[in-house]
């Protein structure tokens, strides 16, 4: 059997939930020193979705929501496990350097929600968190639970 055959079964076993365990798993990994700035951590998350073969559009899709644009940062499109009319997965990255940008990740969090369900389904927020989060269980449970179809995961430095 091919390796194309192999990544082709393992593609449509792949779930959003799965792939949000992936990234967890390899993105710290791909980091040696401290990111600089969000744009770093974008490039490393590109360089994991690459590897793990994950076919991703990167700020590729543009919407309208209550007279703004909103672009999330990476979409990625499943086999299965999407919902009819939604166009894949829609993924933003967050890198949290410093105490004052908690709160305004959980800011950028609430009002992006509303604006890609719309189109997008699920929603996955990886925050690169440089050791400001001091309960990432209780930051990620909240927002979970007020917005089924919203994926929180926290990537410790």
């Amino acid at each position: 059997m091919s390796v194309d055959v192999l990544w082709s079964k393992l593609k449509k076993r792949r779930t959003p939930n799965i792939m949000a365990e992936e990234i967890k798993a390899a993105l710290r990994k791909s980091f040696y020193d401290a990111p600089r700035n969000e744009r770093e951590v974008q490039d490393h998350l590109q360089m994991v979705l690459d590897l793990l073969k994950y076919e991703s559009s990167r700020e590729a899709y543009a919407i309208s929501y209550s007279g703004r644009s909103y672009t999330p940062d990476f979409v990625v499109e499943f086999s299965r496990s999407t919902v009819k009319g939604k166009i894949g997965a829609a993924i933003e990255v967050k890198l949290c350097n410093s105490k004052a940008r908690v709160k305004r990740i959980i800011d950028e969090i609430s009002a992006d929600i509303p604006a890609y369900r719309k189109h997008f389904h699920p929603i996955l927020f990886v925050i690169y968190d440089m050791g400001f989060i001091r309960n990432e269980d209780t930051l990620r449970k909240d927002i979970e639970r007020q917005n089924p179809g919203t994926r929180v995961v926290v990537v410790k430095h």
